[in-house]
């Protein structure tokens, strides 16, 4: 898809990239409550109607966890935790998708640049939280094959903190999915 002519960029004025994620946020649909009836809507354009996308997103993912759903992909079959808000922005970005459609005002429209690796127009890309959060039975696999979390909660595989440290994971990868990582 495109990302909104209105949409912020970066770099940001220190030279960060400043955008991690994208989410819908053109003629979106949502509850009016200045209108009378039973449940009136009206559509709009925004950050106002983007942002709740990713907010919700973020809570759904951090009940994923507090339910217990990882790392079985089944509600009370793993430990509850609470992710912390580095674990949960790690989650919001390992869902990314990229976006392949263009940027800019219309009259200087651009094909919007790889996200792999992050970038100015569209960070990692837009959340869509199937791709980090799964169900028991995902492809024939554990969801623990596809996620592996570690956040220094329980029921993560422990912190990684201290300047100087130094951890080390063996990971096994089937060959067919990339395999990406966020820290």
């Amino acid at each position: 898809g495109n990302l909104a002519f209105f949409s912020s960029l970066g770099p940001t004025a220190d030279g960060r990239d400043g955008i991690h994620l994208v989410a819908p946020g053109f003629l979106i649909s949502s509850a009016n409550s200045n209108s009378p009836g039973d449940c009136p809507v009206f559509s709009t354009a925004g950050t106002s109607m983007a942002c709740p996308m990713v907010a919700g997103a973020g809570a759904l993912a951090r009940e994923y966890f507090s339910k217990g759903y990882y790392p079985t992909g089944e509600e009370g079959e793993g430990t509850r935790h609470d992710l912390t808000g580095a674990g949960l922005k790690a989650v919001l970005i390992a869902s990314a998708v990229p976006m392949e459609g263009v940027f800019g005002p219309n009259n200087n429209r651009a094909n919007i640049p790889n996200s792999l690796g992050g970038n100015g127009i569209q960070g990692y890309g837009r959340v869509q939280l199937n791709r980090a959060l799964f169900g028991p039975d995902v492809s024939g696999r554990d969801p623990s094959d596809r996620l592996l979390l570690i956040d220094g909660q329980p029921g993560t595989k422990g912190a990684i903190s201290g300047t100087g440290s130094e951890h080390e994971y063996e990971i096994e990868t089937a060959g067919t999915d990339p395999l990406l990582g966020t820290l």
